[in-house]
């Protein structure tokens, strides 16, 4: 049988520009719409400058309109079907024709179950094929529906995009605060470029509260903070007056707030939204120390103290700041000399290991700290106080014989008492013999070096003189030396005062006992008389 190739390629080219036609319509009309509720949400917004609360309103309203305006136009295009028996009865009227065309259509489809004479089918079908030759099948097509709804779409483009192209600044502002319901603003000849301080949502209670700004653009000579209190509702306002170094930054003052506040600041034309700042207490800061004394001291002094602790020379300390809150930054000063303080798991702070003036004290070291919270909030002043150092004393010795005057191979007794701060070390004698021809000869040797490091340590030594090669007219010098102990590090040592014992014979150290007996009578009827009240 014969086909109707011209007949269904003219159908599927009318089929086609009538969709296209359909949609494109649909999609301008849709594309205006919202194009022109787009423009009055802007004017909206733009002259009232609406909330976030208002602007989602606007939104859900627009949202509401481009839902109803696809359902009513474009969804109807896009489901919209034309078969070849629906166009083939549109150009028949277009074309005056009879019912030929649907027939021929009807008896070429395979498909379809068919009645009546193949011959006079086939002759109908023969027929139109023959005549669609001179058939045109887009007499009576329109592209005026589109023609007249893309013209409106353009002069809508016209009117509402190029504006918004040429003001980027303000369109973006007005998308972001539309469809992000951001708090973007629209570009103003001042612009607030930063804000200095407060630097975040928090302030220190009961302190002045600084506001500080940095503005760009065209510079006012001065703005305003205005401010509501959370707590009472009160109202006032804080001047912003320019900084005589740039005229750039603008900053004002609130004395002594006591309550959370809302504040927005006005500079020229530009402001900002809304800001909550909150008040809270200083942290409460406190300083420890911990001491870790020399070995030596054998744990003779107070291990830590709040700040003000006396510490043996020598002692390690390790300086802890903490607060009832978490600690962020700090440092601290000794002298000319600062240092870092590093924050801790726990939300303290302690010291760098490069502060060696703490490793080894050696001095009273007088010391200022200074310490702050994630929000840069510290104490009014500085944490102040001293290590104070207990410094490791010199031994302290005397010495003391009965007699001065010897016989050459006698043995006095020096009796010898020695105290020291935590430990002494070993006691040495120093023997210097003085002949009468002006030679001199020393000898010194240990007397006493106790393995338990007393802190006291009480001798009497017999002074051997029989190996001294001693004459009668010789002197001899005795001193005792104490040397206490500090560990590794070297001791220090102490001298008693020199002992001097004048060698003699036998007749002369009668002579001596003499002296002494009569001095001792002397000094016995002295004490009797004043006893009994003679010579008053």
């Amino acid at each position: 049988m014969t086909t109707l190739a011209t007949v269904q390629l003219g159908l599927r080219k009318l089929r086609r520009l009538r969709a296209t036609v359909r949609l494109g319509s649909a999609a301008a009309v849709v594309a205006t719409l919202l194009l022109w509720a787009l423009a009055g949400a802007f004017a909206l917004d733009y002259w009232l400058r609406m909330g976030r609360f208002e602007r989602g309103i606007v939104l859900g309203a627009w949202v509401a309109l481009a839902a109803w305006a696809v359902a009513r136009w474009l969804v109807p295009a896009l489901l919209a079907r034309e078969s070849d028996v629906d166009l083939a009865l549109l150009v028949e009227r277009q074309q005056g024709l009879s019912s030929d065309l649907v027939a021929a259509i009807q008896f070429a489809e395979p498909a379809r179950r068919q009645y009546g004479s193949d011959d006079l089918r086939e002759a109908v079908v023969e027929c139109t094929a023959e005549a669609s030759g001179s058939l045109d099948f887009l007499e009576g097509f329109s592209r005026q529906r589109l023609t007249r709804r893309a013209g409106v779409l353009a002069v809508t483009v016209a009117l509402l995009v190029l504006p918004a192209a040429l003001f980027a600044g303000h369109s973006g502002a007005f998308l972001r605060r539309m469809f992000l319901l951001s708090r973007a603003h629209y570009p103003t000849r001042t612009r607030i470029v930063r804000i200095l301080s407060p630097a975040g949502p928090r302030a220190a209670y009961g302190r002045d509260v600084r506001f500080q700004v940095l503005a760009g653009g065209e510079i006012p000579p001065a703005g305003v903070v205005e401010i509501r209190a959370a707590g009472s509702n009160m109202a006032t306002t804080v001047d912003l007056l320019p900084d005589a170094n740039d005229p750039a930054v603008f900053a004002g003052r609130l004395p002594r707030v006591l309550d959370d506040l809302t504040y927005v600041i006005r500079l020229g034309d530009a402001f900002t939204e809304p800001m909550d700042l909150r008040m809270i207490p200083l942290p409460l800061v406190k300083v420890d120390l911990d001491v870790a004394p020399p070995a030596y001291t054998a744990g003779r002094v107070p291990r830590g103290g709040s700040g003000r602790a006396p510490v043996p020379e020598g002692s390690r300390v390790v300086l802890r700041v903490s607060a009832d809150r978490r600690l962020s930054a700090g440092r601290v000063r000794v002298d000319a000399a600062e240092w870092p303080l590093r924050p801790t798991a726990n939300g303290a702070l302690a010291l760098d290991p490069g502060a060696t003036v703490f490793d080894r004290v050696t001095r009273s070291v007088r010391y200022r700290v200074w310490a702050t919270d994630a929000d840069g909030l510290g104490p009014e002043r500085p944490i102040t106080g001293v290590v104070q150092v207990l410094p490791d004393r010199p031994p302290r010795i005397a010495a003391g014989a009965v007699t001065r005057h010897v016989l050459p191979t006698a043995a006095p007794r020096i009796a010898v008492r020695a105290l020291d701060d935590y430990g002494l070390a070993r006691l040495r004698l120093r023997a210097e013999v003085a002949r009468p021809d002006a030679n001199t000869v020393a000898t010194t040797w240990t007397i006493a070096e106790p393995a338990d490091r007393p802190a006291e340590l009480a001798v009497t030594h017999e002074l051997g003189l029989a190996g001294l090669g001693l004459a009668k007219g010789d002197r001899v010098t005795v001193t005792v030396e104490a040397v206490d102990h500090r560990g590794d590090a070297p001791g220090q040592s102490a001298v008693s005062d020199p002992l001097t014992f004048l060698v003699t014979d036998r007749r002369g150290l009668l002579e001596a006992m003499r002296t002494l007996d009569d001095r001792a009578v002397e000094k016995l009827d002295e004490i009797i008389k004043a006893q009994l009240g003679i010579g008053e």
